[in-house]
């Protein structure tokens, strides 16, 4: 099978492109420096927040993963899925009717089966990547904590993502807005004063400079 033809290079790139993804935000969890931090800020991911304190954005997103673990891994968890899909159900054409499909034709079924296998991937990468993955039973625990700020600005209203590590020293990622009105620059680093919903009250860290 020819990988690059007009038939599956579609696939075959977003194997490559999630391989390519995969391996930055493992070296990037391992020296600290997320990606997906400046991935996030790039994309302005921030959304508002409703009276009852969630975020708008994850509504749609939350499903894929959006939320618990960060926006690159679920990126390359639609790659990989789109990839994987389209690859078997090339393999199948051409077993069954003797030829591949049309790239856009296989695409389009690649892609809505890609979707539901998003969250599952996206769940299992979160396991394997260092302190990607945040959980929920401990994040009332996190108040009074500090944390760093990504590449986002967090806004009133418009929530960024923050850094922290636990009294266990793992990574949790958490949404951040600011308790007093005032933006909170880019990776600044905050201390967590509330949590409504799934988005925690911030203020600029007391102890910093």
């Amino acid at each position: 099978m020819d990988w690059f033809s007009s038939e599956m290079a579609p696939f075959t790139v977003a194997l490559l492109v999630a391989a390519g993804l995969l391996a930055i935000e493992l070296l990037g969890a391992l020296v600290g420096a997320m990606p997906s931090d400046l991935l996030e800020g790039a994309l302005d991911l921030d959304a508002e927040v409703d009276a009852e304190g969630e975020v708008g954005v994850a509504g749609p997103l939350s499903w894929l993963g959006v939320g618990r673990v960060p926006m690159l891994v679920v990126l390359i968890s639609l790659l990989v899925g789109f990839g994987l899909t389209g690859t078997i159900e090339q393999w199948a054409a051409r077993a069954t009717i003797g030829a591949m499909l049309p790239s856009w034709l296989a695409a389009l079924p690649a892609l809505a089966a890609a979707v539901p296998a998003t969250r599952a991937l996206a769940g299992g990468l979160g396991r394997i990547l260092p302190g990607t993955q945040t959980q929920a039973s401990e994040a009332s625990g996190f108040v009074g904590r500090t944390a760093r700020l990504g590449a986002a600005t967090a806004r009133p209203g418009l929530p960024a993502e923050a850094k922290l590590t636990d009294a266990h020293g793992q990574a949790h990622y958490v949404r951040v807005v600011p308790a007093e009105g005032e933006a909170l620059g880019a990776n600044s680093v905050v201390l967590l004063v509330g949590k409504q919903g799934g988005v925690f009250d911030a203020i600029p860290d007391p102890a910093g400079d």
